[in-house]
């Protein structure tokens, strides 16, 4: 494994304004609190033991409007945002920042999203996939949950996937999915 950074209170009283890089192998860790981010962070991992990730500890909500892209070419295995404890349920609230690229989010955590997912970004002209999926290591991990307030989108050419095969996952949509093409294939799957 790479470096880990933690932090521990999420943002305090001040913001990430600028960019946080978390490359390959590296961990970017938000113990608890409110992260205010009008800026952006980068997972920038491509996949094959090479995964960036984002790891959520207690109850930590995503505030600020700004950004959370993970880089596309490595698949929905390339970056992570997943429990810091692959034991113990965590909570993510994301209010207002864009969620991108190719990844999967909610492992081993409760997952509230009042802000946006989607598949592509600029780090690529290809389109992403992204994969909602709330286990990390079964079977003894914890199955997390899914409420979408906000918006869910497969952009052109990009790939949304909601769970695991046979994991039993929660998924409650009171917001907007959709798909958004202009040609290429584009998916949205459901596991079952």
């Amino acid at each position: 494994q790479g470096s880990i950074f933690d932090t521990e209170n999420g943002t305090g009283s001040t913001a990430n304004s600028g960019v946080i890089s978390v490359g390959g192998t590296a961990v970017f860790d938000i113990v608890a609190g409110t992260f205010d981010n009008p800026g952006t962070i980068k997972l920038m991992g491509g996949g094959s033991g090479n995964v960036a990730n984002l790891q959520v500890g207690s109850t930590v909500t995503l505030d600020g409007g700004g950004a959370i892209a993970m880089t596309i070419g490595g698949g929905f295995g390339a970056n992570t945002g997943e429990s810091d404890d692959p034991l113990t349920t965590r909570h993510l609230i994301n209010m207002d920042n864009t969620i991108s690229g190719d990844g999967t989010v909610g492992g081993g955590f409760d997952f509230t999203n009042d802000g946006t997912i989607e598949t592509n970004n600029s780090t690529s002209s290809h389109g992403g996939t992204i994969d909602i999926g709330l286990v990390v290591n079964p079977p003894m991990a914890p199955i997390g949950s899914f409420v979408n307030n906000g918006t869910v989108r497969a952009d052109d050419s990009g790939t949304v996937v909601f769970g695991q095969d046979g994991m039993g996952e929660s998924f409650t949509n009171q917001g907007s999915i959709d798909v958004a093409s202009t040609g290429d294939l584009t998916k949205m799957e459901i596991a079952g």
